[in-house]
């Protein structure tokens, strides 16, 4: 879990598509959402491409990326998680979907660090997830989603699973996207 203050985002890595643009609000682009009056309580992890200086929605690309889990005991396993969106309509319409997105892949190793996951003979792509439920992209409330793993697309990984929360912002739109309870459950 990245529900930790003392490990930052604990077991999860940051890895940006496009080099973030300067100045952001978070320069990581992801962050640790804690309460204000008392940064030890952590409610999850966000992502926003904002910078509220100058008021400007900045154009980024970045993923947190989990180690790697062990599924070798699973047969019909998902990620669950909660998320919450905000400032990702456009009059009406909630773009959430545009932006944000879970993706996965499959690796022989249970180090993310070694060579297994860097060689696609070892390891699959990444998958695209499809998330079943969406906040409405205009307020804090969470909502619970799943995204269902499937294992015939392993190719030539192994049963160790990556996952990718994916964000993107443009100069349009740079809602923030905020997760957390996340955890990997056998159906």
């Amino acid at each position: 879990s990245f529900l930790d203050p003392d490990r930052g985002l604990g077991l999860y890595t940051i890895r940006h598509i496009t080099t973030p643009p300067t100045p952001l609000d978070h320069p990581d682009v992801w962050f640790l959402y804690t309460k204000e009056s008392d940064p030890s309580i952590v409610y999850g992890v966000a992502a926003s491409g904002y910078d509220s200086d100058s008021r400007v929605c900045r154009t980024t690309d970045s993923c947190l990326e989990s180690a790697a889990i062990d599924l070798y005991a699973s047969t019909s396993p998902y990620i669950e998680f909660q998320h919450a969106g905000n400032y990702f309509t456009s009059g009406s319409a909630n773009l959430m979907s545009n932006y944000v997105s879970v993706e996965y892949r499959f690796g022989r190793s249970p180090d993310i660090n070694s060579s297994y996951w860097s060689n696609s003979s070892y390891t699959s792509a990444w998958i695209p997830g499809t998330i079943d439920s969406f906040p409405p992209g205009y307020n804090w409330k969470y909502y619970q989603a799943h995204v269902a793993i499937d294992f015939s697309q392993q190719g030539n990984g192994g049963k160790y699973l990556q996952i990718r929360f994916r964000y993107k912002s443009d100069t349009d739109i740079a809602g923030t996207w905020e997760i957390k309870n996340v955890r990997i459950v056998e159906q």
